[in-house]
């Protein structure tokens, strides 16, 4: 789901919010343990955040990203079950190009040259 949140500046640039919603997912996972014992997994997940759009250029300057995971695993023969619960919150900000230029990234440099390298 996206949804317009409203506008705001980020590094002094205006932006346009667009929220986003992954909603509810449900899994389930069978894992072979060996020796003919296996473990079942199963639970649910959800990701949800915020973009900022750049209202001038239309580039994404910022996004925002949180993750909740609840798991519940269970064992061949095992004595009790395994819950968890994991969250994850992610920031990602737009870096300029002359950040880039004075300081290349090395592996973003040598996949570069490997690709004009190829036939």
């Amino acid at each position: 789901m996206l949804e317009f949140k409203g506008i705001c500046t980020v590094d002094e640039v205006a932006c346009a919010i667009v929220g986003y919603d992954s909603g509810e997912s449900n899994f389930r996972m069978t894992l072979a343990l060996g020796n003919g014992l296996d473990a079942v997994m199963k639970g649910g997940s959800e990701y949800k955040g915020d973009m900022y759009i750049d209202l001038e250029t239309g580039w994404v300057r910022k996004v925002t990203l949180d993750e909740f995971v609840v798991t519940e695993a269970e064992a061949t023969n095992a004595p009790s079950k395994v819950y968890g619960y994991t969250v994850r919150h992610l920031l990602l900000r737009l870096v300029d190009q002359l950040y880039y230029a004075s300081s290349p990234i090395t592996l973003l440099a040598s996949s570069e040259k490997n690709g004009k390298n190829r036939k």
